[in-house]
């Protein structure tokens, strides 16, 4: 067994408890950090958040905007190949070409 005096004790107890307080206080600093990470990282996500919103709301009226040029060049293109006016006509010709060659 190990004698130890009272003035002994009560030094290892008093450093033990600034040790525990150090400690303490260590583990106080460093969730106090990482709070402030953490607050940092909420504002980081957060603004890239909106981004994130901002880009798919352009790229989502860029779509809209590509559909309806497809869609007016199809009717465009659909209006040029629509070739039934143009056989109309080309038909009553023929026909009042044949009629006077009838006369």
């Amino acid at each position: 067994m190990i004698d130890i005096t009272p003035a002994e004790f009560n030094k290892a107890i008093g450093d033990l408890n600034k040790s525990i307080g150090n400690l303490k206080h260590f583990i106080q600093d460093e969730v106090k950090d990482l709070r402030m990470e953490l607050h940092v990282l909420d504002a980081k996500v957060e603004n890239l958040d909106t981004k994130i919103d901002t880009k798919f709301a352009e790229l989502h009226s860029e779509i809209e905007d590509l559909a309806l040029i497809t869609a007016k060049g199809f009717e465009d293109l659909e209006r040029r190949l629509d070739v039934t006016e143009r056989i109309e006509k080309l038909e009553r010709e023929f026909a009042q070409i044949k009629q006077a060659l009838r006369v």
